[in-house]
């Protein structure tokens, strides 16, 4: 199994600049579906390895919820929606 180390993930700085740049990436249009789901997923993924919650993994979650609504895809709109729900009880 692989494991992860803090010098693989990035600091919340990095992730904000890569969500905000994956944010313009996707109004232009200029990029797959799949390249999108690749970006949420790995911004998600230092998001849930660092444990950091709050507005900004809400915005991230949200903003990945509705393009997989755009885009069709509901087991991923499924996934975020799930996470979004147990962010709101905590």
């Amino acid at each position: 199994m692989l494991s992860l180390g803090w010098t693989d993930v990035r600091t919340i700085g990095a992730l904000e600049k890569s969500f905000k740049i994956l944010k313009k990436k996707i109004k232009s249009q200029s990029v797959t579906w799949d390249y999108i789901k690749s970006q949420f997923k790995g911004i998600r993924q230092d998001l849930t390895v660092q444990r950091i919650s709050g507005d900004f993994t809400r915005k991230v979650y949200e903003t990945c919820a509705r393009c997989c609504l755009e885009y069709g895809d509901f087991d991923e709109f499924n996934m975020c929606l799930t996470h979004c729900e147990g962010e709101g009880e905590r």
